[in-house]
């Protein structure tokens, strides 16, 4: 990698709805992006893990990304944004960064076209549903298809920053219990592969890199199956070389 890049440039790793920086539990700490920390560290690399308002708006989530990047003393910024987290960056990236230190978005599995989940949460009569209706009504009205339909005329990209994204699938058969009913209402509304949230359609921006073998969770190197899937996602040799060849 080349060290002038390395030098002044931050690695910034946004997390998604209802998702946070690290937790520090009675057990130790939990990271959202799991074992990035150490990753980024042993590239040498400036690595933040920002927490935000984990349910609320987009622009409520962009207002407080743009708080945390004030105290990066590096002055250029590639932020990598998973899930909603893409959406936030977006806004930032458009309303929010007036000195134009952003010079990289790398957006994974978000919503860019929004997800039907969004909308089966919002109105399914539910327990996991009502819960997040408590804890993330805003998130959710700002992930609904209509919601980003506006979003994207509304927020165009900046022509001095990089856009580009990657989308995730796994067959629901591999997927873990818990998420194979959100896989398939995402099949069924978007018709389309998905990673139990996101379709591949939606999660499309950009410069587009291709299809991750992984759901949703796995993108973060969380594994919710009982057994070990036939292909695991290496998500720390994906991160490893994404930002070793951002900064190359």
């Amino acid at each position: 990698m080349a060290e002038d890049a390395i030098k002044h440039t931050a690695v910034v790793f946004i997390h998604g709805f209802l998702g946070f920086g690290e937790l520090r539990l009675p057990v130790g700490r939990v990271a959202y992006f799991r074992g990035l920390r150490t990753t980024m560290d042993n590239l040498g690399v400036s690595g933040y893990f920002p927490s935000l308002p984990a349910g609320r708006s987009v622009a409520e989530r962009a207002t407080a990304l743009a708080t945390f990047l004030e105290t990066i003393p590096e002055p250029g910024l590639i932020l990598i944004a998973h899930s909603m987290g893409g959406l936030d960056s977006r806004y930032l990236i458009h309303k929010l960064d007036p000195e134009h230190r952003v010079r990289r978005l790398v957006t994974i599995g978000t919503p860019h076209r929004g997800t039907a989940l969004a909308e089966w949460a919002l109105h399914a009569p539910r327990i996991l549903n009502w819960l997040g209706r408590v804890f993330g009504r805003r998130a959710l009205e700002d992930l609904r298809p209509s919601a980003c339909d506006r979003f994207n005329k509304e927020i165009p990209d900046r022509s001095d920053v990089v856009y580009s994204s990657y989308a995730a699938n796994r067959p629901i058969a591999e997927m873990p219990l818990l998420l194979r009913r959100w896989a398939r209402i995402v099949a069924r509304e978007e018709e389309g592969d998905n990673d139990s949230q996101v379709s591949v359609p939606s999660a499309r921006w950009g410069e587009f890199k291709g299809v991750l073998m992984a759901d949703h969770i796995e993108l973060l190197g969380w594994n919710l199956a009982r057994r070990k899937k036939p292909k695991p996602f290496d998500h720390i040799s994906f991160y490893r070389d994404l930002v070793a060849s951002m900064l190359a």
